[in-house]
């Protein structure tokens, strides 16, 4: 009988074991993992938020002069006419005319290509001395709006000074 109690309660441990300890122990070792996953998600949240924190702290010294500026340097629209209209102006301050103004955007394939801004080229045509075109490429290179200069060409023309092909890219956020 002794043997029969001791055998039974082996085999109802066992039982016990597999039927119950052991899937809930599965349970418990699985909810372990995702405890795990969760805190590492929190570390990183908490890390982004420092972050976030100390990227604010840099915008907040910004001076709100400069921050207005944001928009002109690089815009999240491309207006033409204003953009014409603002080339035309510092052109106009070294008595110079803009002729055969074309503007034409870059290939799909290039614009894919990059994240974050798309550009426009802007090709136009201007007669001048050379001392009051380079005063006039060095005004739209540091012009608030963000041009490069990537082509010019030159021929003698009819009268004083030269006539000059002119390429500006300018950018703006997609």
């Amino acid at each position: 009988m002794k043997n029969a109690l001791s055998i039974f309660l082996i085999l109802a441990s066992i039982g016990i074991f597999f039927g119950f300890v052991k899937p809930e122990w599965k349970k418990v070792s699985a909810v372990r993992q995702e405890l795990t996953v969760y805190k590492e998600t929190l570390e990183q949240a908490e890390l982004l938020e420092k972050q976030v924190a100390t990227l604010q702290a840099q915008v907040d010294a910004l001076d709100p002069k400069d921050m207005a500026k944001l928009p002109v340097l690089i815009p999240s629209t491309i207006n033409d006419v204003k953009l014409i209209l603002a080339m035309e102006d510092v052109a106009s301050k070294y008595g110079l005319q803009m002729l055969n103004i074309n503007l034409s955007n870059e290939d799909a394939a290039a614009v894919s290509s990059r994240e974050g801004y798309n550009s426009v080229d802007i090709s136009f045509n201007v007669t001048a001395a050379y001392p009051t075109f380079m005063y006039f490429i060095s005004a739209l290179e540091n012009n608030l709006r963000l041009m490069d200069v990537v082509g010019v060409s030159f021929t003698p023309g009819e009268k004083e000074g030269y006539d000059f092909a002119v390429t500006v890219r300018t950018y703006w956020l997609k």
